[in-house]
């Protein structure tokens, strides 16, 4: 796995060792603040307003295995919206490799990455009932929103301060579920199924 070169917090000035090369955000372990990558400069975000509890069998920093290959847990994200919030849990691989892992409602939904073959204009404007074409099926939306990221913690792979907000929306085909998040810069798209406690060995 590869990691940045040694840099400091743009708010504390505490040296950060051994992240991600992959991480666009992170919180300081030293001062709180959450730290973002964006013009290639590293930023001061602040605090997020809330605090995020754990559930005790998942937490950043714990690793495990999940189908027999190592992972660690290295960041989390809570997105809220009207009807409540969910949270993305960031597992890196022991190859460099990353997934999600969806918590909402005590369900737990493993993502794997799809090409969305559409523009961001086009995601933007998708609403409910419609249907669009990716990785050669063509999707019903049944949810879309707006969403805010209203706390995190560890490591993440995108570059999001307190308050960002995204659109986001789910869609279903041939039994399938998809999850689609619109940012302001991109579109990221993943098939999710639901994670069998048996695929998963803690440490």
């Amino acid at each position: 796995m590869s990691f940045i070169d040694q840099f400091s917090c743009p708010a504390c000035g505490a040296a950060f060792e051994q992240v991600n090369a992959h991480t666009r955000s992170l919180s300081c372990p030293h001062c709180g603040n959450w730290v973002y990558f964006s013009n290639n400069s590293w930023l001061d975000g602040g605090k997020f307003a809330q605090q995020i509890e754990a559930p005790p069998f998942l937490h950043v920093e714990r690793s495990g295995k999940l189908d027999g290959v190592s992972f660690t847990v290295a960041g989390r994200a809570r997105l809220g919206y009207t009807g409540g919030f969910w949270d993305e849990w960031w597992l890196t691989f022991e190859d460099g490799s990353g997934r999600w892992l969806e918590e909402d409602d005590g369900a737990y939904h493993l993502h794997l990455e799809q090409a969305f073959s559409g523009s961001l204009d086009e995601a933007k404007n998708i609403s409910v009932g419609q249907f669009f074409t990716a990785g050669g099926l063509n999707w019903f939306v049944t949810e879309a929103q707006q969403a805010s990221i209203i706390g995190a913690e560890g490591q993440l792979p995108y570059n999001a301060a307190p308050g960002t907000t995204i659109g986001y929306f789910d869609a279903v085909a041939d039994g399938k579920e998809l999850s689609v998040e619109v940012w302001h810069d991109g579109v990221a798209a993943s098939v999710s199924e639901p994670l069998s406690a048996s695929r998963l060995v803690w440490d």
